[in-house]
């Protein structure tokens, strides 16, 4: 298997808790979709996955369901991922 150009990008724990801290704080409606996550941090859709884990793991994801546009053009329902802190009466880790 050939070895991919794409560079690796490895945050820090703390790292991840500030950028779950700071998407909980933007105005979106909606959440984000795995892909739209991983174009935004950069990484695959399986970095970002563990991420996602990770994140519902420590109490600050929050999972819901919406509609995209596929690329034939059709309306899909697809999981989306918004992050809220977590309350301290359920912080885990």
């Amino acid at each position: 298997m050939p070895k991919s150009n794409k560079p690796k990008i490895e945050l820090a724990l703390n790292e991840w808790q500030s950028e779950f801290e700071r998407l909980s704080g933007e105005s979106r409606n909606e959440g984000y979709t795995t892909a739209e996550l991983s174009e935004r941090w950069g990484v695959g859709t399986l970095a970002t996955r563990a991420r996602l884990k990770e994140a519902q793991r420590m109490g600050w994801l929050c999972v819901t369901r919406g509609m995209r546009y596929a690329i034939d053009g059709r309306q899909l329902p697809v999981p989306l991922y918004s992050f809220r802190r977590p309350s301290k009466a359920s912080k885990r880790g």
